[in-house]
């Protein structure tokens, strides 16, 4: 058995996560095919128009009568025109609107999946795998890494799970409740902060320092060495040397 004192240098920490709220804008409400006041403009000047071709007709004359018809079906078809005009510009805004949306969206799926990338990489450094320990242990430069004031000090991992996304993502700020929404692009933002809003294959870490007295215990029936569930392993494999705490 030999005695080895180590040198502890200054931690390396990872860089930190962003951890501002991904707040997705509101979605944008659906447009009317037209507004009161369009239909008035229109309707004011069909009667308009129907009110000169009828008095043409009233003069009794071939020719005024034929000019009162022709202003007549004239005022009709620009009323139509001008109806499928504005339902085609609104359809078109709306879908303007809809490109541009999903296109904010998949902005922030793209940094959702950034975020994400980097937590899984810090929560790998910071609580390894059981697997990864021994070659940790045996290169000597992460033992005894943590120091009392670090914020991980004493949290230990004990299996994995799914955690919450460092950037929290909130649909809008203020939805209104009488507001008529895309309900297609609301749809899709409510999936995008349902599914990238967890992040899989997190460790699940226990805060021993601060959780008082922890013990393991088993059965009277069961062994003690008794295995507990595949995702909660303990590693204790040090080797035949005695340990000299280093000072900080």
């Amino acid at each position: 058995m030999t005695r080895l004192a180590l040198h502890r240098p200054a931690r390396f920490l990872p860089p930190a996560i962003p951890n501002e709220k991904l707040v997705l804008p509101t979605p944008p409400e659906t447009r009317d095919s037209a507004t009161a006041g369009s239909w008035f403009n229109i309707l004011l000047a069909l009667l308009s128009s129907l009110g000169m071709a009828a008095y043409m007709i009233t003069f009794g004359r071939p020719l005024m009568i034929i000019i009162g018809i022709v202003f007549f079906l004239v005022a009709i078809g620009t009323t139509i025109g001008m109806r499928v005009q504005m339902r085609g510009a609104n359809q078109r805004a709306g879908r303007r609107q809809r490109r541009r949306y999903r296109a904010h969206l998949g902005s922030a799926r793209s940094q959702a999946r950034e975020v994400a990338r980097a937590q899984r990489q810090i929560a790998a450094m910071l609580h390894p795998e059981p697997e990864r320990l021994w070659a940790i242990v045996t290169t000597f430069d992460r033992v005894w890494e943590r120091r009392p004031t670090d914020p991980d000090f004493l949290r230990v991992r004990i299996g994995l799970g799914r955690a919450n996304l460092a950037t929290p993502i909130q649909v809008g700020n203020k939805n209104d409740p009488l507001a008529e929404y895309d309900w297609d692009s609301l749809r899709a933002a409510h999936r995008l902060a349902a599914r990238m809003g967890k992040v899989d294959g997190q460790p699940s870490v226990i805060d021993v320092g601060g959780s008082g007295v922890s013990a393991s215990s088993a059965r009277a029936s069961e062994p003690a060495h008794s295995p507990g569930p595949s995702s909660a392993r303990w590693p204790s494999c040090m080797p035949p040397t005695t340990w000299v705490s280093p000072s900080t």
